[in-house]
């Protein structure tokens, strides 16, 4: 089965970022090419891809293409043919980081490779078992896309996941939270500011769900990471979002990264289902932690920390 295990990250400075994701996270360096660095926590591998190189491709800052690591492009190649004929799979030139190309049905870049990014495929804590998009239209049929070519499967709660769930959202005193995914009206919402590299607050109206799509937010799962599936508004851009880690202690990490990089203290919502707080990266990517929530990967199996 096709394994979600790589994204990239256009950076200011690379180094710095390597430095600050190895510190609080363990991330290992994998190689470094054309300025760029590439990182991994054990199973995902990152590309630092230095603002303005050729691996950037002329891509604003901020998190870009994912990729997948197949068993084969045959066979992603019917899937694609059968979902939508009109799709075409790009192969790369040799020498590269990815032998093949695709762009899904709302323009995010999806790297394919049989060949993968060099990480040793073992997931760790702290690790990475999050990614969100944020689609222009419709995720619902994104969420298609990922599940007949990829063969993702439905990752939302069920019924019977939902209270345990509920039950572990603690408010903590110290930390601020926005208006949740669930309400109507002006919402408030948090975004990183590049000219003052600090986290602001924006208030907009809620998002209005088209009546001929489901409400609510589709989640995807290849059995090892959650795929969160957000529509656009003026507040989410298309393409990748943010992601999220799983970690040990993630109240006191937060309050460490924070005293040293001052942000403030971020809770998500109590109707979030994956994810405890947030804290940003030193180039203002958002990384949301889970301990006791977790995320679920796979039906059935929701990872989070026991002990």
């Amino acid at each position: 089965m096709p394994r979600l295990n790589h994204f990239s990250i256009v950076c200011e400075d690379p180094e710095r970022l390597r430095q600050w994701y190895a510190h609080w996270f363990k991330f290992d360096e994998l190689s470094r090419a054309d300025d760029s660095i590439f990182i991994t926590d054990g199973y995902f591998s990152i590309g630092l891809l230095k603002e303005g190189s050729a691996l950037a491709e002329g891509r604003d800052l901020g998190l870009r293409n994912v990729g997948f690591q197949i068993e084969s492009i045959d066979d992603v190649e019917k899937r694609v043919r059968e979902f939508d004929p009109s799709m075409r799979i790009q192969e790369q030139p040799r020498g590269g980081f990815a032998e093949y190309r695709l762009v899904d049905p709302e323009g995010l870049t999806i790297d394919l490779s049989e060949e993968g990014w060099g990480a040793d495929g073992k997931q760790r804590i702290p690790g990475i078992r999050h990614i969100v998009t944020s689609n222009p239209t419709n995720p619902w049929r994104v969420f298609d896309f990922y599940s007949r070519v990829f063969g993702m499967k439905d990752a939302r709660l069920t019924e019977d996941e939902k209270p345990a769930h509920a039950a572990m959202f603690e408010r903590a005193a110290d930390t601020r939270v926005v208006t949740g995914s669930d309400a109507t009206g002006p919402v408030t919402r948090i975004k990183w500011d590049r000219a003052t590299r600090k986290v602001v607050e924006v208030v907009q109206d809620a998002d209005v769900i088209p009546s001929d799509q489901p409400k609510g937010v589709p989640f995807a799962c290849d059995g090892f990471v959650n795929v969160a599936l957000l529509r656009t508004s003026d507040w989410l851009k298309p393409n990748l979002n943010h992601f999220g880690m799983l970690v040990r202690d993630s109240y006191n990490l937060m309050h460490e990264i924070a005293k040293e990089n001052p942000q403030r203290l971020d809770q998500r919502p109590q109707d979030r289902p994956f994810a405890e707080y947030r804290v940003w990266d030193p180039e203002g990517n958002a990384i949301d932690l889970s301990e006791k929530k977790g995320f679920k990967v796979d039906v059935g199996k929701i990872e989070r920390i026991e002990d």
